[in-house]
């Protein structure tokens, strides 16, 4: 039982990749999660998003007539590994293609982005709930000089890395519902402390500027029921996320154009084959934001995840 239900909550934790409203590369927030796990046990996951950046908001109002096109794609790999019954620590690591079009040009970057590690530890942990803490950094091993073909660095949110240090702290409670045991409600709180790049775009005799994206607030909560079938255990889930960043800061002053508030309906599917395998379908659909300015922002992502754990 107790396996079932650490691995239950490993799947039911919706995360997201983006930096800011529209970039596709270092982890958020929600990505940082890791639960607790028996003793002397690891899991290896491989995760893949799209995410269509087509949306021009000023303010809180869409801008229907524009015509730049952009999209963001994440395959990242992710290590965790439970020592003692309480304690658990993870490894992530993403590997980042974006894309941007405009009327007459295409620009571009791959690369690995951001590595995060987070350390965890359960508070509370028995067949019913489980409530716990997590503490991450984010070390910048990302590509942050991506530069277009006449040699122009691309702005931040194109690049695969930040090229700062990030803190963050969480704290996530889940539990069955007395009148439905195979119901689950869950609920997670994330803040995240951006560092600053101090030589962004630096180059020859260019020292580059001084950039840091937002420091982040994130609130997360979902319902999930779990059904047994022939194939294993099947678990649909919803929730409803709010996403709070502050404006990115350059030059030790407020960028504009950046920061704000999101909601948005993330959504999976999983399916625990058995005591090793698993695999999510899961979705992510912003439908309000209330933005600092004229941004472009995500419309929509999708994505799949394969899960293999190894006890003990």
């Amino acid at each position: 039982m107790k396996y079932f239900m650490t691995l239950f909550l490993l799947l039911i934790i919706v995360s997201s990749n983006g930096q800011t409203c529209c970039s596709a590369g270092a982890p958020v927030s929600t990505s940082f999660m890791v639960s607790s796990s028996a003793d002397q046990s690891m899991s290896l996951e491989l995760r893949y998003e799209f995410k269509s950046i087509n949306r021009l908001v000023d303010n809180n109002v869409p801008i229907t007539n524009d015509l730049r096109t952009r999209s963001g794609q994440n395959l990242s790999l992710r290590w965790d590994y439970g020592f003692y019954d309480d304690w658990a620590i993870g490894v992530f690591l993403p590997f980042v293609y974006q894309e941007r079009s405009t009327f007459s040009v295409t620009n571009s970057s791959i690369g690995i982005g951001d590595m995060s590690i987070v350390i965890r530890r359960s508070l509370v942990f028995n067949n019913f709930s489980e409530w716990g803490w997590s503490s991450a950094i984010k070390i910048p091993t990302g590509k942050n000089n991506h530069t277009n073909d006449t040699g122009i660095f691309l702005s931040p949110d194109m690049q695969s890395g930040s090229g700062s240090v990030d803190y963050l702290i969480g704290t996530d409670f889940t539990s069955k519902l007395s009148i439905m045991p195979s119901m689950n409600i869950h609920l997670a709180l994330s803040y995240k402390w951006s560092g600053v790049n101090d030589s962004f775009a630096q180059q020859g005799n260019f020292n580059g500027r001084r950039f840091g994206f937002g420091d982040e607030f994130i609130l997360l909560t979902s319902i999930s029921h779990t059904f047994l079938s022939n194939i294993g255990f099947l678990i649909p889930d919803l929730g409803l996320q709010f996403r709070y960043a502050e404006p990115n800061i350059e030059h030790q002053v407020e960028a504009p154009n950046s920061g704000g508030s999101w909601w948005s309906l993330p959504l999976g599917f999983s399916i625990v084959k058995d005591q090793k395998w698993s695999f999510r379908l899961f979705g992510d659909f912003p439908f309000y934001q209330k933005l600092e300015g004229l941004q472009i922002t995500t419309d929509y992502s999708l994505g799949l995840q394969i899960k293999y754990q190894i006890n003990k």
